[in-house]
């Protein structure tokens, strides 16, 4: 049962790390060498804050951040973060070496003090190219609810246990009975 459970997780962490490299080619297509040298503001932040509201972001993503090669946050939904800068490491060094990396995260590093909110997050980093380039130029990072996810994987476990449990009832109490009268005659 557990097997299973775990299989869900991995399946749906999979899609969604795929989802994330999709949406990041869409991104790029909106994106300029010049909004990544520095972060956005304004105008331009509104503008792309619009495009992504239109056309990104899905009813499980919770957060977005599109981050430099200098590791300093350009953009985030979360308008506070914009402009902070943090250690290339982890999940965001291996975006920016051209690897999609997810995590589960437990919201506990510097830059996750704006999720905190949340209950369980899929922590998804994906290398930025910009359209034509094959150039990583940033890193994309989503954070998509994963709470679904869990509750899914537990309520198949639990459902294949009580299968479990009710079918070794249906076999073991005819049999105890069985060997029960067997030893009485």
């Amino acid at each position: 049962a557990r097997h299973l459970g775990d299989a869900v997780k991995e399946q749906a962490e999979n899609d969604l790390a795929h989802q994330a490299e999709t949406v990041a080619g869409r991104v790029a297509t909106s994106l300029a060498a010049d909004d990544l040298s520095r972060p956005m503001t304004g105008t331009r932040y509104e503008e792309f804050d619009s495009f992504l509201e239109s056309y990104v972001i899905d009813a499980r993503t919770e957060r977005i951040k599109i981050w430099n090669t200098d590791g300093t946050i350009v953009f985030s939904d979360h308008a506070d973060e914009v402009g902070q800068t943090f250690p290339v490491n982890g999940e965001l060094g291996a975006a920016l070496n051209g690897e999609t990396s997810s995590e589960l995260s437990d919201l506990s590093d510097a830059e996750n003090v704006g999720e905190r909110q949340f209950e369980s997050l899929l922590e998804v980093y994906t290398p930025l190219r910009l359209q034509g380039s094959p150039a990583i130029v940033g890193a994309f990072e989503v954070y998509e609810n994963y709470s679904g996810v869990e509750a899914l994987s537990s309520k198949i476990g639990t459902t294949i246990d009580f299968g479990v449990a009710a079918m070794l009832a249906f076999v073991y109490l005819p049999t105890t009975s069985l060997l029960i009268r067997g030893a009485v005659t």
